[in-house]
């Protein structure tokens, strides 16, 4: 049942800016995880996403031997860390596989004109590859015809080398929406396509479906997500009754005033609002090829479909007789070639809502 399901499941974002992670450490993370399990109805966790400053294998392992204690790790749990590529070995890499990490994100690399720095980083990118069966590479793009050019030169090569997943970084990515210069997007867009990488979100490209990121995916969705760690974020349920009550959540962002909390839960707990909350499903959802689930909408509005929420508003009715908006397959979404529009969608879409619930 989909209303279970948003209650129970979580993903799991564990933010790491230390260089060590001693004893006391382990004690606060774990402490501050076992702290949400223990204040919601969450039974389950599908994948877990670490940002760390150095390779804290053991931090992973101890997250990671925790849940299975409590028996919320789910079974082929996918458990990605972030890593810059220059900075892993093969011996990093056996620590983590041991630790229990199934799948590499790299932080978001450029590449330049030297090439050989290129090559260098080309190899170090093969090498993860070698060791890993699932790897995402972030790439940083510029409007730079040269840059460009060079990007999508590399893509090939990122393909052949075996990287299933690439990403485009998000404040790239974002700066091109706001700015309506869609040319560099595309051009790289159409490369990706090229190379078999099938777009499944504003940013993010895929080989096959399970090379998606399904933490980043759950997150789109509007499902719960655990944020610990210094400056961590989360979305979380407190009210069994409803399903769709959320709380953002936020940890003390300074690490040292986190370290000195005394083993005591730093989260700060903020109730969205009704509309907080359906707006948060259309910024999340209309990133996605996938878009919205009217399903996710039924259950948030408590019985109001998509349609019946939108219908008598001119502004979206002339969205969707241009195409640019489309209600099919039970969802609401942005086509492929105008997924870089959401900016005016949703300024239509938020003024209905508020027209419409305020």
């Amino acid at each position: 049942m989909l209303s279970r399901l948003f209650l129970e499941q979580s993903t799991l974002f564990i933010a790491c800016p230390f260089t060590v992670v001693n004893t006391k450490l382990l004690d606060i993370y774990i402490n501050e995880l076992q702290h949400v399990l223990d204040i919601t109805p969450i039974t389950s966790i599908p994948s877990v996403f670490m940002v760390s400053k150095s390779v804290c294998h053991n931090l992973a392992k101890s997250v990671l031997q925790h849940l299975s204690k409590k028996n919320v790790l789910q079974q082929n749990c996918e458990v990605t860390f972030e890593v810059n590529p220059n900075n892993v070995t093969n011996s990093n890499c056996n620590l983590l596989l041991d630790a229990g990490i199934n799948r590499i994100s790299t932080i978001p690399i450029l590449f330049g004109s030297n090439k050989q720095d290129n090559l260098r980083l080309l190899h170090k990118v093969e090498n993860i590859c070698r060791n890993f069966e699932r790897t995402a590479v972030d790439v940083a793009y510029r409007n730079n015809s040269k840059l460009t050019l060079r990007l999508q030169e590399n893509i090939k090569t990122l393909s052949d080398i075996g990287v299933q997943h690439i990403t485009l970084d998000e404040d790239c990515c974002d700066f091109t929406v706001k700015s309506g210069n869609f040319n560099t997007y595309n051009a790289i867009r159409n490369k990706l396509e090229e190379n078999k990488y099938v777009q499944y979100e504003l940013c993010n490209f895929a080989k096959y479906e399970a090379a998606c990121c399904h933490h980043n995916l759950s997150l789109w969705q509007g499902k719960q997500f655990i944020g610990i760690g210094p400056g961590s974020k989360g979305r979380l349920c407190l009210d069994e009754s409803n399903a769709f009550a959320r709380w953002k959540t936020s940890s003390i962002s300074n690490p040292r005033k986190w370290t000195e909390s005394n083993h005591k839960p730093t989260m700060k707990f903020n109730k969205l609002s009704f509309l907080e909350i359906l707006e948060e499903l259309l910024f999340l959802g209309l990133r996605t090829t996938s878009g919205v689930s009217n399903d996710s909408w039924l259950l948030a509005t408590n019985g109001e479909s998509l349609q019946q929420t939108f219908a008598d508003y001119d502004e979206v009715q002339l969205l969707i007789n241009e195409g640019v908006l489309k209600f099919q397959y039970n969802r609401m979404f942005l086509p492929k070639k105008y997924i870089t529009l959401q900016t005016i969608t949703l300024t239509c879409l938020f003024n209905a809502l508020k027209e419409r619930y305020s």
